[in-house]
């Protein structure tokens, strides 16, 4: 199964005749399928959907912050992810101890959020430029790690492994080829297979990745004591 940017160019090529069975992409080719790819990621992107790739992050932490800033120029310096798989806690001498990924109402009703102990859980607040990971306490251990799913980039090799999900390399070998048809002059005909192919897997990436925006409020609004507000419960955190 594909999981390289030039595997899944070569299958959306095959899949439209361009490329033979056996045949090697030419240059021009492989310049074509990766303009096709970031400006189909592009549009995307402008419609909330992201395709992540799986990564694996280890960052250093401290007992004076239970917060950190997640993207480029963050406390975690890297891009933030559009989801987090799996998280664990380290002790520096090889122990690990995992983490529970829980939401803004459970760390909102946290009462010891100011003691140094071994974290059991954390929340992820996304955010536009900068994402944000919270601790239910302050954590004397000196590492976290993360398994998360971040927005694919296209810059890597062409050869990287993407790790992309269980089934999104088909998905993107579809996707791609209905973004090169035009260009290489072939009509996508109405009930064909390249037609049905293409569309189940339209259908595949915007059900699963086209994320809603997030509401926001003025907490100044908030009854006095309250920390946050449940759309189903009311104010809470108090």
């Amino acid at each position: 199964m594909p999981g390289t940017i030039k595997q899944i160019i070569e299958r959306a090529m095959r899949s439209l005749g361009v490329l033979a069975q056996g045949e090697q992409l030419e240059a021009a080719q492989v310049q074509d399928g990766l303009d096709a790819l970031r400006e189909m990621l592009d549009a995307w992107s402008l419609k909330g959907v992201m395709i992540p790739f799986r990564t694996l992050e280890t960052f250093n932490i401290n007992e004076l912050n239970a917060s950190y800033t997640w993207g480029t120029g963050g406390d975690f310096n890297s891009p933030a992810p559009v989801e987090i798989y799996d998280a664990y806690i380290s002790d520096g001498s090889g122990a690990d101890w995992p983490l529970k990924q829980l939401d803004a109402i459970w760390w909102a009703q946290q009462k010891f959020k100011l003691v140094i102990s071994r974290p059991v859980g954390f929340w992820y607040e996304p955010g536009t430029l900068l994402s944000t990971i919270r601790f239910d306490v302050l954590p004397f251990d000196p590492s976290v790690t993360f398994i998360s799913g971040k927005p694919l980039d296209t810059t890597q090799p062409l050869t990287a492994t993407l790790g992309l999900p269980i089934g999104y390399s088909r998905a993107m070998r579809w996707c791609l080829a209905g973004e090169l048809a035009p260009e290489y002059e072939i009509e996508i005909v109405r009930g064909s297979v390249l037609w049905s192919n293409i569309k189940d897997a339209k259908r595949t990436v915007m059900n699963r990745y086209a994320r809603a925006p997030i509401a926001r409020f003025d907490k100044a609004m908030l009854p006095s004591g309250h920390t946050d507000y449940s759309i189903e419960s009311g104010p809470v955190g108090h």
